[in-house]
């Protein structure tokens, strides 16, 4: 269509400027009609591809959990978590027995 219509310095006739009018019309409605057309696939896309990207972003999350969820860390955590109190309270019978004299 540019080749034919827009060559620089070229005068348009009426002839060819109403051929020039219509195909621009065409090639507006067709893109119009294109558009209307496949929206819906388009929407279908956009809806399937967000799935995927939180999916991507969420990678790290979902490999955190999975790691989080597993029973031997939770043992681990708990065991950690036992051993850790168990000093505070021999520390802190330490303290009360210097404190009161009882010499331990």
């Amino acid at each position: 269509m540019q080749e034919q219509y827009l060559k620089e310095g070229k005068q348009l006739k009426l002839k060819e400027l109403k051929a020039f009018e219509n195909a621009i019309k065409e090639k507006l409605d067709y893109l119009m009609n294109h558009k209307k057309m496949t929206q819906h696939e388009n929407k279908e896309t956009l809806r399937k591809n967000f799935a995927k990207s939180l999916d991507h972003k969420s990678f790290q999350f979902k490999d955190f959990m999975r790691r989080y969820l597993q029973k031997l860390n939770h043992i681990q955590r708990i065991k950690q978590t036992t051993e850790e109190n168990a000093l505070k309270v021999r520390h802190l019978e330490t303290e009360l027995n210097v404190l009161c004299g009882s010499g331990g």
